[in-house]
């Protein structure tokens, strides 16, 4: 049986797969030469591989099943959610004297804990010294809990580091200071004066020294509500992080096998696995810096689980285990290289040695160029194998080889536009502990990939599930929120974008969007085929597509400060502009496909003067009243005295948790959902 898939772990795949099936498993053969994305979820073949197996198996003919991105997120497992209430109590000198937490969080059927509940509070907890931790875990009818991505980090550092911030900002200092005061101390008792318990205060100290240089945060930082006035805000925040990144493999060690030719050609064969971290590169710089090539020079194989064992790629676990098995490979193919031209030029193997592009002999001052001395092999072939594991590199004369444990920390400065919703990040610094770093270029790109990660997480990654089955209700999350961040030019224009919706499933999803969207105007229409008159709606995702335009289009913002400068920018055509009061919802609602306004007039800076634009423009557009904005405040305001009196404007509340209720010719109709949402 041969597979090719999508892995981190060719060996175990190939392993599951062989007792699944009932089949030997020196007959089953695990291909994954390059694997795309998979962020710690991806370590066996699955449903979708042991079906693909099967379907093979009975057509006598290869099968291919690939999971589109809705299917990726609804059968491959979710991320493991973490809710928790968080007590902390400090001293004004910014000392953490008391940490105390209560959460929970689903794996979703089955799985673990969502946090590492020990490792609480984050960082800090060596620094902390009374604490109360607990932590409770709910199953609920949705996929297996997966890593994706630093499996328990994430959740620890978003519970740990809001409730350092609120800390701070109860004792009115600098959240820097209380970062400085609890880093986790180095221990004075460490035999080994470079390992991570000796150093890590010093690490973190001179982390932070770096990321406040870079970020200007002594300049940039203010406590909360201190900022400029206006709709913008600005803030800027920090967070420190931890890893273990240790070498994989218990009583298996990974291997590595290194083959030089009598052309001079040296192969690397290794069944590890190429995520997209240069592993490739990793082997071939080892390899070419033992035996005086060029990386270019060195053939890399990897990728196939005939090749010997190797443990998943896992934990940033690939580099420490393969890096030094490519290193002693490389070493014991030299030798034996020597051991086999050696007596065929009269000399000792113990006298010679490696230089770039040549072999030379040190005590007869004699060289040869790479090729002229492989040449000498003849028939044979000189090769070497490497083996490497944790076990390993504990043992004496190994230590701080591959050694675990790192700091890293990063900042971010974001404006936030209060009353579209807008979230704009301008600035962000990342630093982080390394090691030792084999590849400078792929060490500096996934350093920005977990930045562009951590962003996207942030912004535009949120799993929503269905109350009652466990499905995903926005399963397409990852594509439609493939945007830029809307930008502010200084003509105050926010801009956003979709990803184009592609397939036969995009096109009915949209299809389905637009009909919603029609009804919700009141617009009927026969078929697919039945035109919208373009003056009744504005035009549909797939008319926007068509005509080459983004499905989230542009959009004019503007503030006007009085009536006169309000009444121009107003537009009785429904759908082309809207009137906003408070922070509301409008970029999810674009992406809705609900409204795609070509201005958007805000009403905060006139204050109560809505009844005289009503009065001297007209039926004017459906004012959305945000999130931000209490019912019993629009009640006694101007606002809501039109919306009880008003026969021709529309007034849209939205809730906090993006729900609304509509209020048209002085009734109020809302959703179920909606209700239950504003009794909240």
């Amino acid at each position: 049986m041969t597979v090719w898939a999508s892995t981190q772990a060719t060996v175990s795949t190939a392993a599951a797969l062989a007792g699944r099936f009932g089949v030997p498993p020196t007959k089953v053969k695990c291909v994954t030469h390059f694997m795309g994305g998979g962020f710690g979820s991806k370590f066996g073949p699955d449903v979708q591989g042991f079906a693909a197996a099967d379907l093979a198996r009975r057509a006598g003919a290869a099968v291919k099943i690939m999971l589109d991105r809705e299917e990726e997120i609804t059968t491959a497992g979710n991320r493991p959610s973490a809710y928790g209430t968080v007590k902390i109590g400090g001293k004004k000198d910014g000392s953490i004297t008391a940490f105390a937490i209560d959460c929970h969080g689903t794996p979703g059927y089955t799985g673990g804990a969502t946090i590492n509940l020990n490792l609480m509070p984050y960082v800090y907890s060596d620094a902390v010294a009374n604490m109360k931790r607990s932590h409770k875990v709910a199953s609920i009818n949705a996929g297996g809990a997966r890593a994706m991505r630093a499996p328990g980090h994430p959740q620890n550092c978003v519970l740990t580091e809001f409730a350092v911030d609120d800390l701070a900002a109860k004792l009115g200092i600098d959240p820097l200071v209380i970062r400085r005061k609890n880093l986790p101390p180095n221990n004075p008792k460490a035999t080994d004066k470079v390992a991570w318990a000796a150093r890590r205060h010093d690490i973190y100290t001179e982390q932070l020294d770096l990321l406040v240089k870079l970020s200007g945060w002594k300049e940039k930082w203010h406590p909360p509500g201190k900022g400029k006035g206006g709709t913008v805000k600005h803030g800027i925040g920090m967070a420190l992080h931890t890893w273990g990144g240790f070498a994989a493999g218990g009583t298996t060690p990974n291997e590595c096998h290194v083959f030089i030719s009598k052309d001079g050609t040296a192969t690397a064969e290794t069944s590890t696995q190429e995520l997209g971290t240069a592993q490739r590169t990793v082997t071939a710089i080892v390899v070419a810096e033992i035996l005086g090539l060029q990386p270019t020079d060195v053939i890399v194989k990897v990728g196939e689980s005939v090749f010997g064992f190797s443990s998943g790629s896992g934990g940033s676990t690939t580099c420490p285990s393969q890096a030094p098995a490519a290193l002693l490979a490389s070493q014991t193919a030299r030798d034996d290289l020597f051991k086999k031209v050696a007596p065929k030029i009269g000399a000792d193997p113990k006298d010679l040695a490696i230089e770039v592009g040549k072999v030379v002999d040190k005590k007869h001052n004699k060289g040869w160029a790479w090729k002229e001395f492989c040449a000498r092999l003849g028939m044979d072939e000189a090769k070497g194998k490497g083996e490497w594991s944790l076990a390993i590199s504990n043992e004496t004369g190994n230590e701080n080889i591959s050694s675990g444990q790192v700091a890293g920390m990063q900042s971010a400065e974001v404006l936030v536009d209060t009353e579209t919703g807008v979230v704009r990040v301008t600035h962000v610094v990342a630093v982080q502990d390394c090691g030792l770093v084999v590849n400078k270029l792929a060490c500096e790109s996934q350093v920005a990939g977990g930045v562009i990660m951590g962003l996207n997480y942030a912004l535009f990654e949120e799993n929503k599930l269905d109350r009652v089955t466990g499905r995903q209700v926005n399963p397409r999350h990852g594509v439609l929120q493939a945007r830029r961040t809307a930008r502010h030019a200084e003509d105050h224009r926010p801009h956003a974008r979709h990803a184009r919706p592609r397939g036969d499933r995009d096109r009915r999803a949209a299809h389905d969007l637009d009909r919603r969207r029609d009804r919700q105007r009141g617009v009927q229409r026969a078929g697919r085929a039945r035109p919208v008159p373009a003056a009744v709606t504005q035009a549909s995702p797939r008319c926007l597509r068509q005509r080459g335009e983004a499905v989230m289009k542009n959009f004019t913002y503007h503030q006007p400060t009085t009536i006169a400068a309000t009444l121009p920018l107003l537009d009785a055509q429904w759908g082309k502009t809207e009137l906003l009061v408070g922070g509301t919802d409008l970029l999810d609602r674009q992406k809705e496909y609900v409204s795609q306004p070509d201005k958007v007039v805000s009403l905060t800076g006139i204050g109560g003067a809505f009844k005289e634009i009503r009065a001297a423009a007209g039926a004017v557009p459906e004012v959305v009243i945000g999130a931000g904005v209490k019912l019993v405040d629009l009640a006694e305001s101007s606002l809501g005295t039109a919306a009880g009196t008003s026969a021709t404007n529309t007034f849209t509340v939205c809730s906090r948790a993006g729900a609304s209720v509509t209020r048209r010719r002085g009734r109020t109709s809302s959703t179920r959902s909606s209700r239950r949402a504003i009794r909240a």
